[in-house]
Formats: C-alpha cells, structure tokens, sequence
C-alpha cells in the first residue's frame, strides 16, 4: 500500500514527460514521490522501512530503529530546508517535528497493539 503512492506519482510523472506536459506538474509529481520516501512517520518511507526492517529483526528493535531514524532524517531534512532558506518549507518541518514526536510517544502503545494481535498478551 505505501509503494502506491509513490508509484503513481513516478508514474503520472513519466506519463506527463511523454505527454509533454507542463515541467512544473512533473517536477512537483517526481518531489512528492521523493519526499514520500523519507524515512520520517507518518510519510511512507516509514513504513516501508519498517517492513524491510522486520524482515531482519524483531518487530521491538524495528521501531526503536525507527525511532532514532525518524529524527535523523527530521533533522537532515529540517537542515535542507534551513541551509536552502525554503522558507515555504518551514510549516511542513513543524508538521513533521509534531506528527514525529507523536509517533516517538505512540510507540509503546504500538508495540502492545501488536502483542494482543499475536495473542503474547
């Protein structure tokens, strides 16, 4: 489900380059997929991360990892944003710093949701 976004945006992208459309349209279709990939919750980088993670390690040390990793890449891109002077940029840093810290204080309560699904509760 997360890799839908981000496909049709590359593919609606492509099709707009055959099409000859409008480069604004098809810069703005290539950044939403590429902004969607960060590793930051709730985009669906995170998500897909996660699923690559839990492949690998348990579904515990997967969101720890996800915790560090969101404010990484918080910080790298509220970085970019800052260094580039993008001030247009600056709520959509806001929105992720508060929807992060949201994510950084649901995560005992996920980890137990998942527990009672798999019946260890």
């Amino acid at each position: 489900m997360s890799l839908g976004g981000i496909a049709f945006n590359l593919i609606f992208a492509t099709a707009l380059m055959i099409a000859d459309g409008p480069s604004s349209l098809i810069y703005t279709q290539f950044a939403i997929a590429i902004f969607n990939l960060l590793p930051v919750a709730p985009l669906d980088g995170s998500k897909i991360l996660q699923v690559l993670l839990n492949k690998v390690i348990s579904y515990k040390k997967s969101l720890d990892v996800l915790k560090v990793t969101n404010v990484i890449f918080l910080a790298i891109f509220a970085l970019g944003v800052w260094s580039l002077r993008l001030e247009q940029y600056y709520l959509v840093v806001v929105v992720l710093a508060v929807l992060v810290g949201k994510f950084q204080a649901m995560v005992p309560y996920i980890y137990e949701r998942y527990k009672v699904q798999r019946g260890e509760c």
